[in-house]
């Protein structure tokens, strides 16, 4: 129920406990919930971490619910409409310097005029790519010749998913090799060769007018980190929207061996660069998908599905975190 606030199954249990009998010692608890001194250790310091108890006297004292419970609600709102602002203001930052040609002031863009235009263009940038290349748009994905080896993205708008047409090209692109994902609105049409060079709308309300070719770092940069933040809470086209599919992506696949390892969630956000926010909604997303009630039950269909390879002579499961 709390594990959005950050809080293991096991370490709500071991709380409530507390709270209801704050005298009890570690024996008293762990054979009241039927935890190891292990899980009853990591619940501890999981709860301590949170603040949500105190060591006094060699005994963990709980901090009442109302002031505890409700610090982490206010703070988890917080970091949500923190987050909600930081993609909207580098949507704001990506559409105004699109607008009305004001590219050209950062650095000289080359203006592509017409949907023509645009599709050579992706051709020419497509055979050119070496690594990896970024599109995002409303309806189709791009179908462009790359040379072997380099990863194409897509991000289309879910809505695809119900026009069979429309479909129907997204599939052909997922069987030609390339990756496609949905998001519920694509906020506007772009494409990012190798992360240095990007093709953004004049108007982004009307990619058939125009596309300006870029390569100033700084815009790229920002269009680059429009594109991740989308995709990393994007569904892939062949995973049912709610439902769950057996693939991670590489910080996923990180995250989660950091956390097998015992890793705090607050070291684990540090390392990857993220927020604490950020760490605990993946988890709850990657729960989500393991349909998983606990981190602990997490850890073991984690395994089970091979996720982090593999387990170990005489490890069973890996509770995460």
């Amino acid at each position: 129920m709390l594990e959005l606030l950050g809080l293991s199954a096991e370490a709500e249990a071991v709380y409530r406990v507390l709270l209801a009998h704050p005298y009890w010692d570690g024996n008293q608890i762990t054979a009241h919930l039927k935890l190891s001194r292990q899980q009853l250790k990591a619940a501890q310091q999981q709860l301590a971490e949170l603040a949500l108890v105190t060591e006094r006297e060699s005994r963990w004292v709980p901090v009442s619910p109302a002031v505890g419970l409700s610090a982490l609600l206010a703070s988890a709102e917080a970091e949500v409409v923190a987050r909600r602002q930081q993609i909207e203001a580098t949507r704001a930052a990506v559409m105004a310097m699109t607008a009305h040609g004001g590219l050209a002031a950062v650095e000289p863009a080359r203006r592509l005029d017409g949907l023509d235009a645009i599709d050579a263009r992706m051709a020419e940038l497509g055979l050119l790519a070496r690594r990896e290349i970024l599109h995002m748009t409303p309806h189709r994905g791009h179908d462009v010749e790359v040379p072997e080896g380099v990863v194409v993205r897509h991000l289309v708008q879910a809505s695809i998913r119900y026009d069979g047409d429309l479909l129907a090209r997204a599939r052909h692109l997922v069987a030609a090799g390339h990756e496609v994902r949905t998001v519920p609105a694509a906020p506007m049409p772009m494409a990012v060769f190798d992360r240095a060079t990007a093709l953004l709308p004049v108007d982004p309300g009307a990619a058939e007018v125009g596309m300006l070719e870029v390569t100033n770092s700084g815009v790229v940069a920002v269009a680059c980190a429009l594109f991740d933040e989308l995709w990393f809470d994007s569904v892939p086209l062949d995973h049912p929207i709610g439902g769950t599919k057996d693939d991670l992506d590489p910080v996923q696949r990180q995250m989660l061996r950091m956390l097998a390892e015992g890793h705090t969630d607050g070291l684990v956000a540090r390392r990857l660069g993220v927020s604490l926010s950020t760490v605990r909604r993946r988890v709850a997303l990657l729960m989500d998908r393991l349909d998983a009630r606990s981190r602990f039950q997490a850890g073991i269909r984690t395994v089970e599905r091979g996720w982090l390879g593999a387990p170990q002579p005489g490890q069973e499961s890996v509770p995460l975190g």
